[in-house]
C-alpha cells in the first residue's frame, strides 16, 4: 500500500484533521462513492472503519450524510439516529432527513467542521455544493474535502477549506489507526 501521509506546513494532514475534530463544536461528515464496496474495498473493511470512527467520535456532536446506497453504514456501531442516507431505502428515511436539516440549522454560529469523504460529482447537489455553501455562510466553518481524484475547492471558500487528494477510505483508516 502506498504511503498516503500528506504534509502541510510540516505537519501530517491526519494530525491536523484530528486537532480540528477535537476543536470543533459540531462535526458534519459526508460519505460518498469511494466508500462503496469494490475490488479494493470489501464490506468488512468498510464496516471496520465505520466502527473505528464510532469509537473515535465518542460524545462528539456529529451527523453523517451518505450518498452510498449499500446500507453498510447501518451495519456499523455508529449511532443510527445520527445518519441519513437518502439513496438507501430505510425505515423513517424522511423523518431522518428532516432531523438532519434541523441539526444543520443549529450549526450556524458554531465551530463546524465539515468532513467530506470520497464524494464525486454523481450528485453534487446532495453533498458537494451544500457543504461548500455551508462553509461559505458559516464564518466558523471549515471544510476538508478528501477524494482520490476530485478534491477541488471552490475559490470563494479556499481560505476555509482543505483539499486532500487521496483515497478517503485509506486516509480515514490511517488517521483512525494512529488516533491517541
Amino acid at each position: 500500500m502506498p504511503d498516503i501521509t500528506i504534509y502541510k506546513e510540516g505537519k501530517c494532514m491526519t494530525d491536523i484533521l484530528k486537532a480540528d475534530i477535537t476543536d470543533c463544536e459540531m462535526l458534519l461528515i459526508g460519505i460518498g462513492d469511494e466508500w462503496k464496496c469494490n475490488a479494493q474495498t470489501d464490506s468488512e473493511k468498510i464496516i471496520d472503519i465505520y466502527n473505528m470512527l464510532n469509537d473515535y467520535l465518542g460524545k462528539k456532536n456529529y451527523f453523517i450524510v451518505t450518498s452510498c446506497d449499500d446500507g453498510l453504514i447501518y451495519k456499523s456501531n455508529l449511532n443510527k439516529k445520527r445518519i441519513t442516507a437518502p439513496f438507501f431505502e430505510q425505515e423513517k428515511g424522511e423523518e431522518q432527513w428532516n432531523f438532519y436539516n434541523r441539526w444543520l440549522q443549529s450549526t450556524l454560529n458554531h465551530r463546524l467542521l465539515l468532513l467530506e469523504l470520497g464524494e464525486g460529482f454523481a450528485s453534487p447537489n446532495f453533498m458537494r455544493w451544500p457543504f461548500e455553501n455551508i462553509t461559505f455562510i458559516n464564518n466558523k466553518a471549515k471544510l476538508y474535502r478528501v477524494h482520490a481524484k476530485l478534491p477541488n475547492i471552490a475559490d470563494n471558500i479556499r481560505d476555509k477549506a482543505v483539499s486532500v487528494k487521496e483515497n478517503s477510505v485509506e486516509f480515514l483508516k490511517k488517521m483512525l489507526e494512529n488516533a491517541d
